[in-house]
């Protein structure tokens, strides 16, 4: 079984369309900001908004509009543990079917 974060990756990236560069909980010194595409970063939520390391490479980029950082205010567990149960339905769901 794929780990979740490679299963959003892959979901988000097969509805990605040109110039769409998507990245899932990349590492800080991972993301890369292009001219030419535009980046949207899903990010562990923090609980002070966005994380400051994140503020930090945001206020230091220059094309500050191809960049989108997508987080939320669920804990990155309870998210994690939800993308496993979905993939655990869906998985005997299709075991069901054959």
């Amino acid at each position: 079984m794929d780990s979740p974060n490679f299963e959003l990756t892959r979901k988000l990236a097969s509805r990605s369309g040109r110039g769409l560069k998507v990245q899932v909980l990349p590492a800080v010194d991972e993301i890369d900001i292009a001219q030419d595409k535009t980046v949207p970063v899903v990010a562990n939520p923090h609980p002070g908004g966005l994380h400051p390391d994140l503020q930090t490479l945001y206020d230091n980029i220059d094309f500050k509009n191809r960049v989108c950082f997508l987080t939320g205010q669920r804990s990155a567990d309870s998210l994690l543990n939800a993308a496993k149960e979905l993939k655990a339905i869906r998985h005997i769901i299709d075991e069901l079917k054959s």
